[in-house]
């Protein structure tokens, strides 16, 4: 919910460059998933480069936090990132898409995609599905 909102106020602050930044590290995530190689940090680096440009440095901290909770969540309960690495990479890239499109809606959708999984993943365990 804090970045679907956020996504917003930040589609029309990134920069080029600042896109650039987000597009080099989708590439990594690329490499990586061609290489059977998980990218946690690179996914969370992502995030934190999408962020950076609004200049609140309770942002990083939230997403801090919550990312250090999901991934002590996903351990415990043997959650694994999406079961192929081109979908989270897919899913990156169209935020990157619809930022650099200036396309504020697009991003919000391409942003709550993103999430889908780790709330299907969630509602599965409210009903006790694993």
């Amino acid at each position: 919910v804090l970045e679907e909102g956020l996504i917003r106020r930040v589609a029309a602050t990134l920069s080029e460059t600042e896109l650039d930044q987000l597009e080099s590290v989708v590439a990594e995530m690329e490499a990586a998933g061609r290489e059977g190689r998980p990218f946690p940090e690179l996914d969370r680096r992502f995030h934190e480069l999408l962020y950076a440009s609004l200049g609140n440095a309770l942002v990083p901290q939230l997403l801090g936090a919550f990312w250090t909770v999901f991934r002590r969540v996903a351990g415990v309960r043997g959650w694994t990132d999406d079961p192929a690495p081109e979908v989270t990479v897919r899913r990156h890239r169209d935020i990157v898409t619809a930022l650099r499109a200036r396309d504020v809606e697009g991003a919000q959708r391409a942003m709550a995609d993103h999430f889908r999984g780790i709330e299907a993943r969630a509602a599965q365990e409210s009903r006790g599905v694993s």
